[in-house]
């Protein structure tokens, strides 16, 4: 009974370590690609570009906000708003973050502009009755 159970053992061992060997060559046979170092990238557009710039502006900014460092997410808001000023949420966050740091007067001029670029939001009329408030 032993000598079966040994030999059986030695068969599943060599099963496997030729099933390993047959899956290193299948490996080894495909070729890696190859990308030249001085090849450029494609020329992607420019809106496309600007877009994601801005989308990374925003969330760097919201990632401030949520740890508490409002000077640092008002000026990545701030970059957005240059390349794109028309922006609702850009401008209302700005209002939001400018109202927590005091400064009525930038704040009450982005919830003017996040009203005047998208007049259905209640939030932005909110946030703009609220700093009208607090200024006086």
């Amino acid at each position: 009974m032993r000598n079966y159970l040994i030999k059986f053992n030695y068969k599943w061992l060599l099963c496997l370590l030729f099933s390993g060997l047959s899956w290193g060559t299948i490996n080894a046979q495909i070729p890696s690609p190859v990308i030249p170092m001085e090849e450029k990238l494609p020329e992607t557009d420019s809106l496309k570009d600007i877009r994601f710039k801005i989308e990374f502006l925003i969330t760097e900014g919201m990632r401030f906000e949520a740890i508490d460092k409002n000077e640092q997410a008002i000026e990545s808001l701030l970059k957005a708003h240059k390349l794109q000023a028309s922006n609702a949420a850009i401008n209302f966050k700005l209002a939001a973050l400018f109202s927590e740091e005091e400064k009525y007067d930038e704040a009450l001029f982005h919830a003017d502009e996040a009203v005047k670029n998208d007049e259905s939001k209640y939030i932005y009329w909110v946030v703009f009755a609220k700093i009208q408030t607090e200024r006086g």
